[in-house]
């Protein structure tokens, strides 16, 4: 699984919920509650649910979200 999934980040900007629940062995509910409750950061483009690489990295190393104003 670490191989896929760094393969995976090493090749995009911005992962969809569904891919970031992929990568985290979590259900997309649970992303979207982490998404929601500023836990990590995103962006939209249109309707569309964008979370930066380095925004799921940062939820990985325990980093605190600095600006929830994306949501």
């Amino acid at each position: 699984m670490a191989g896929t999934s760094g393969r995976l980040m090493d090749r995009k900007m911005a992962l969809s919920p569904q891919e970031a629940a992929d990568i985290l062995g979590v259900s997309l509910p649970t992303v979207r509650k982490l998404l929601f409750t500023g836990r990590i950061r995103f962006a939209r483009a249109g309707r569309r649910i964008l979370i930066p690489v380095s925004a799921l990295e940062a939820f990985l190393n325990g980093e605190e979200v600095k600006n929830a104003a994306s949501r």
